[in-house]
């Protein structure tokens, strides 16, 4: 019996390093290993790769409405996170995190008032609905690519 895996939860990524990986971009990965298949998001795309992404899912799926976020948007996640981290991702007043901006993983230490805190978790707060938005977009965009150009294959071997 075949079994197909989408998402990348704890199984998924225990499995890892057995899945023989059939397509490996802009964060979108399948696979398989026996007759399981694996579909998963490793990353969300990157800003800078964003436009070409967007290419192929239209390629694949035809008009796609892009996710809208504006340049500044990722010196303004930086400049929020930098006193905002740590309310954020829960650890108090002092904390560590790391973040996508530009492309680039930053390492940011916050420190600051609840004040400060609150004004810079609305800043990762919107980083993550652009993340989610776009995730969504890959997601779909794999699967389709996957029911296109691997499914085929996979059954048949």
């Amino acid at each position: 019996q075949y079994v197909l895996y989408i998402g990348n939860d704890k199984f998924i990524k225990e499995k890892r390093e057995h899945i023989i990986l059939k397509y490996n971009q802009y964060g979108m990965r399948y696979g398989d290993f026996g007759k399981a298949a694996y579909l998963y998001i490793n990353h969300v795309v990157e800003q800078n790769k964003y436009n070409d992404f967007i290419k192929l899912y239209e390629g694949i799926h035809g008009d796609v409405q892009k996710v809208k976020f504006k340049a500044s948007d990722a010196a303004h996640i930086v400049s929020g996170a930098l006193v905002g981290a740590g309310a954020e991702l829960g650890t108090g007043l002092l904390g560590a995190a790391t973040i996508l901006a530009a492309g680039a993983l930053m390492p940011v230490v916050a420190i600051g008032g609840a004040g400060a805190l609150a004004a810079g978790g609305v800043s990762l707060a919107k980083k993550k609905k652009i993340d989610d938005q776009i995730k969504d977009q890959q997601y779909n965009c794999l699967i389709l690519k996957y029911y296109l150009e691997g499914l085929n294959d996979f059954l048949n071997s």
